[in-house]
């Protein structure tokens, strides 16, 4: 960066001004600017040492006007300037043969006395070291092979191709091109033999300073030729390691790196799918980058509002039915020609659910329209509270679970009563929006809708298997309350399986248990494939995580933008939502954890991370 401002520092002083130096005019007085532009042009050759000389930019070997036209151009000179390579000193840049253990020969620089005249007029005189293109070159390369010796590192070989090898399967070829496409093509790489392959160092609870690596390495032999010679410039030993074993170690160098507690690292967490016409988004940035298109939508000829208002009342069903078609209309402007909202209506439930497993069998019988209109009041209100809701926090789930806590929406309460009767057992046990979304579901907001939901052997058509007792009934709004409160006390390998819901004795507690099962522990115990790739989008698809520990707690933003812990809602016997629902903002901390990283090019490659890193989920952009 530095050279680049001072390369700009001569050509504004030699293009601009009324005392141009190399004006196109070819007029002016250079003797105004000489120290200047003598210093900067000093500026510029000053980089080019005995160590490191200027490299000519073509193959023409020692060739003085090839010197002199690259000089002009690093330098910006125009057509009013010269540059004359003096005789005195000249000396040619050679390959020296040299007998070290492994360089073979050693680059001597050329040494040229320059003269550089603008209108005329000398500016600049002193010697500058070079080299041709292919000395050069070969200088670089040696350079560049100290680095892989000892400890220092080692040549990266590709494992991926036309064909994904193992370690044990890479052979000399296979080096030797990974060679060919890191260095120049003038030079010429031979693997002789390879001595030793490349392997993981105790790769066990690994921090960011520890040595990783045991490098393989090889018998190299390398050498340029001309029309008349071959020049061998290396013939010894280098290091060299797998791209997978660099892929692990880069990992798990960037999770040591953001993970540490001194310096905790803000994962904006992406949405589980994507949204039509917008791609996938994150959490973070559904305020200012989905919302506003979507209130947009939906805000339409206030199809909302009018069943919104509708709810409890005999025109609801007439202004539901016109609402699904309003949106599929509408939506499928979003989507592609091959895609069809009125398709996804009509998919069967039972098509969409994970294969299931084990005594606590869940069979849905109807499509998703009929999913929709079992909860058509609570969606409707729900829709309602999103386009008039402002979401200061810009958090979206943060407000969302405090509407879903909040006392039941009264059309929704109003249209239950009027469904099923004030004095139902649905209606006296509703109490918040949540309640009766969880209701609605499993019974519909109505008598005799399409869908019906089984478990086990029990179909949750009747009212009465949902609130039969104190000790069986399924209260939601507890559930969530309790599931929040173990969340943020998790510790160990954040097991879901020691969260007690104690939601009853009857076939909802199947139902729970299966929901983590199924939705959350295979997303707990992923949580590094969502951590890397927020950290490093280059690294993520090269290596696969599992969670071998870690603790969560739910952190709070109170009235005074102030974090704190999500306090035991149980504390005083009965739930305490106080500090929850007065929230600005809310995120989820994770700490102590540890993970095993796996390449996904070679499984047998694996490391396990230090046991202290911590992050942050955050679901907001402020």
């Amino acid at each position: 960066m530095k050279k680049l401002l001072t390369i700009l520092s001569v050509l504004t002083i030699t293009t601009t001004g009324a005392s141009s130096v190399v004006a196109c005019s070819g007029k002016g007085h250079v003797t105004d600017n000489k120290k200047e532009v003598s210093q900067k042009i000093k500026e510029v050759l000053q980089e080019y040492t005995k160590d490191k000389p200027f490299k000519l930019s073509r193959e023409e070997g020692n060739n003085k006007n090839r010197l002199i036209k690259d000089l002009k151009m690093i330098l910006n000179l125009g057509s009013n300037s010269n540059i004359e390579v003096l005789d005195q000193d000249y000396h040619e840049s050679n390959l020296k043969k040299i007998n070290d253990q492994n360089e073979k020969v050693k680059v001597e620089p050329g040494v040229a006395m320059i003269v550089i005249k603008i209108n005329n007029k000398e500016v600049y005189k002193d010697k500058i070291f070079w080299t041709t293109l292919q000395n050069g070159i070969v200088q670089e390369s040696l350079e560049q092979f100290k680095t892989m010796q000892g400890e220092l590192g080692g040549m990266v070989v590709k494992q991926t191709g036309k064909v994904t090898k193992k370690i044990s399967d890479i052979n000399a070829n296979d080096i030797v091109n990974s060679f060919k496409a890191r260095f120049n093509k003038t030079l010429n790489f031979k693997v002789n033999k390879i001595n030793l392959l490349p392997s993981l160092r105790a790769p066990k609870n690994r921090t960011l300073d520890d040595k990783v690596i045991n490098y393989g390495t090889i018998n190299l032999e390398c050498w340029v030729t001309t029309e008349k010679s071959k020049t061998t410039i290396y013939d010894g030993t280098i290091n060299w390691v797998s791209e997978s074993i660099t892929d692990i170690v880069n990992a798990n160098s960037i999770l040591n790196k953001k993970g540490t507690s001194s310096n905790i690292t803000n994962i904006d967490l992406p949405l589980p799918f994507p949204i039509p016409g917008l791609g996938i988004k994150t959490f973070g940035k559904l305020v200012t980058e989905v919302l506003p298109g979507l209130k947009q939508l939906l805000a339409k000829d206030d199809e909302v509002d009018k069943v919104y208002k509708s709810i409890g009342t005999n025109e609801f069903d007439k202004n539901w039915t016109e609402f699904l078609d309003f949106i599929i209309n509408t939506s499928n402007t979003l989507l592609s020609k091959d895609k069809s909202v009125q398709d996804v209506f009509n998919k069967n439930i039972s098509d969409l659910l994970p294969v299931p497993a084990g005594p606590a069998e869940i069979v849905i019988d109807g499509t998703v329209r009929d999913l929709l209109t079992n909860i058509a009041p609570s969606l409707i209100s729900l829709l309602h509270w999103l386009l008039s809701n402002e979401f200061e926090s810009h958090n979206v789930i943060l407000e969302l679970m405090q509407y879903l806590l909040s006392s039941v929406d009264k059309n929704v309460k109003k249209g239950i009563g009027d469904n099923w009767g004030e004095d139902s057992l649905f209606y006296k046990s509703t109490k918040t929006n949540l309640d009766a979304l969880i209701y609605e579901l499993l019974v519909g907001y109505k008598k005799d809708l399409n869908l019906s939901i089984k478990v086990g052997e029990e179909y949750l058509t009747d009212p009465k298997l949902l609130f039969s007792n104190e000790k069986d009934a399924l209260k939601p709004t507890l559930l969530i309350i309790r599931f929040l409160n173990a969340l943020s006390n998790l510790d160990g390998g954040l097991n879901l399986n020691k969260i007690d819901l104690n939601v009853g004795d009857n076939s909802l507690n199947a139902i729970v248990g299966l929901a983590i099962e199924k939705l959350l522990e295979p997303k707990i115990k992923e949580l590094g494939n969502v951590i890397l790739p927020a950290i490093n989008s280059n690294i993520f698809d090269k290596v696969t995580t599992k969670l071998l520990q870690g603790n969560a707690k739910i952190m709070l933003k109170n009235k005074d933008d102030l974090w704190e812990e999500l306090k035991d809602m149980f504390r005083g016997g009965t739930p305490d939502l106080s500090q929850f629902m007065a929230a600005k903002d809310f995120k989820v901390h994770l700490s102590n954890l540890q993970f095993e990283l796996t390449s996904t090019i070679d499984e047998n490659i694996s490391v396990t991370t230090s046991d202290n890193l911590s992050f942050d989920f955050v679901f907001s952009d402020l």
